[in-house]
């Protein structure tokens, strides 16, 4: 560094940022890393559990301060998108007063990034010389109708509300950013062609994940002829969908459910029509899960909007396809290993899922890591604006 160079200071946005736990906590966590590889960062955050945890974590991250800004006793019985907002004006205001003792060269909002939501950047004024990072974010995937009914099960009622709902969301709050955003972070193909119909002049396609080396430590040489679905039990994640599509497999092949709120009495009855063996197993530590997944066949993951889903690039890095639709993040996340089932072909959506399983089951897909912290720092750093910054 020469006499008018230093480090460019950053403050990130992590509403959560916990490198112990799962993918939206982590993708924070990861995030703040690599933040601090290639700045001066500050990562502002909802806290953990104590001060001393958060003092922990700042020196795990290796990042100058965390301040945790933590929801008050009220706060914690309010829904999550309340608290959320909440926070992102607790943020904005921490922001304002630190500005004025010291100048910061980027604001990032990191995690917690919807495409249609606000953020701690929606309630500042952008100042000369500030940069503005806004992602990796995600939210815009919008299936049609008939899909959304073969999926889920239910009327196409809730996601024509919610397509209005965050359309409307998204000009309010996301919007009028675009032209103080310098640099935006997409999660995937639909997120990046919303920005840009918005008028954001800079918009990349990126993950947020950073998968460590125990991911790749429970490959196996050979796969079973199984099909595993790992995630939630909510219906937008395609869980009805897997189980119409064991009507069709043969009786030689297992389906392993696994994850919060899948092992129910009306999941359960789903299965009873299945022409193969499905097993329940409920929700699974993350090594119960990976071991799971590293022995499966496929993962079947017919989520429906999906920005993100650290299972999918998981998957990948254990050489295991996942059979998904062409919408949202899982697509890109799974590579290489993707099989993409059509959402509109011949015969019912059941049938079809269950025909690119059992392709799928037959593949080998490369094994490329794809999601290293080098690629992220690189990533960040390009849009942070290089390693220093000249005055």
């Amino acid at each position: 560094m020469t006499g008018d160079d230093r480090r460019i200071r950053s403050v990130v946005y992590a509403y959560t940022c916990d490198d112990r736990q799962g993918s939206e906590p982590g993708a924070g966590a990861a995030l703040a890393e690599v933040a601090g590889r290639v700045s001066t960062a500050t990562v502002v955050t909802r806290g953990l559990e104590s001060p001393a945890a958060d003092e922990e974590l700042r020196a795990r991250l290796g990042v100058e301060a965390v301040v945790a800004l933590r929801p008050f006793e009220l706060e914690r019985r309010l829904p999550l998108h309340v608290q959320y907002a909440a926070w992102c004006v607790r943020a904005a205001r921490w922001t304002a007063r630190e500005r004025r003792g010291r100048a910061f060269d980027v604001l990032h909002h990191a995690t917690y990034a919807s495409d249609w939501f606000l953020n701690p950047l929606t309630f500042l004024r952008k100042r000369p010389g500030e940069r503005w990072v806004l992602g990796p974010i995600g939210g815009a995937s919008y299936p049609s109708a008939a899909l959304a009914r073969e999926v889920t099960g239910a009327r196409a009622v809730g996601l024509t509300a919610r397509r209005l709902a965050t359309s409307a969301s998204r000009r309010l709050f996301i919007g009028p950013l675009a032209a103080r955003v310098d640099r935006a972070l997409a999660l995937n193909a639909d997120t990046e062609r919303v920005l840009r119909r918005l008028g954001y002049a800079t918009v990349d396609v990126t993950s947020n994940a950073v998968l460590d080396d125990a991911v790749a430590a429970y490959r196996v040489p050979e796969r079973d002829r199984t099909v595993a679905f790992l995630g939630r039990g909510v219906a937008w994640k395609g869980l009805r969908a897997v189980l119409a599509a064991a009507r069709h497999l043969p009786p030689d092949v297992t389906v392993h459910v696994a994850g919060p709120d899948t092992d129910t009495p009306e999941h359960r009855e789903l299965a009873q029509d299945a022409a193969c063996p499905v097993v329940f197993h409920g929700r699974l530590s993350r090594p119960e899960a990976l071991a799971l997944m590293a022995r499966s066949g496929a993962l079947a993951l017919p989520s429906l909007h999906d920005s993100a889903p650290w299972a999918a690039a998981e998957a990948a890095e254990l050489g295991v396809p996942t059979v998904c639709l062409p919408l949202g993040g899982v697509p890109f996340m799974a590579g290489p290993a993707a099989v993409t089932v059509d959402p509109e072909g011949d015969g019912t959506l059941a049938e079809r899922l269950a025909a690119a399983l059992l392709r799928a089951i037959d593949l080998h897909p490369p094994v490329e890591p794809r999601f290293t912290v080098d690629r992220m720092v690189e990533t960040i750093g390009g849009a942070y604006g290089g390693e220093t910054v000249r005055r």
